[in-house]
């Protein structure tokens, strides 16, 4: 039997957040084929990534946006709602 794994969070975030885990380290092994990783190096993100993807897997983890990334998303958002909208957002 696997582990019981407690599951308070969004299914759909614990699978993306799996998936990008996934994506860094098919990254990581890419630069090891690529001579840019040493097999040491590769070793240690590999296992990183096994305890990082536990902890999505567990629930026990806490997500938390940087206030300059939210403030880019926002002007980025007004952007493009001006360009569709082809006139200045008013304030």
């Amino acid at each position: 039997m696997t582990e019981s794994l407690v599951h308070d969070k969004d299914p759909a975030e614990q699978e993306a957040l799996a998936r990008d885990l996934g994506d860094e380290l098919t990254d990581a092994f890419v630069r090891f084929v690529r001579g840019e990783v040493e097999f040491a190096e590769l070793t240690f993100l590999a296992f990183d990534t096994l305890q990082d993807l536990h902890v999505v897997g567990s629930g026990a983890y806490e997500l938390e946006y940087d206030e300059d990334d939210e403030d880019d998303d926002q002007e980025e958002a007004t952007e493009e709602q001006e360009d569709l909208a082809q006139e200045p957002a008013r304030p």
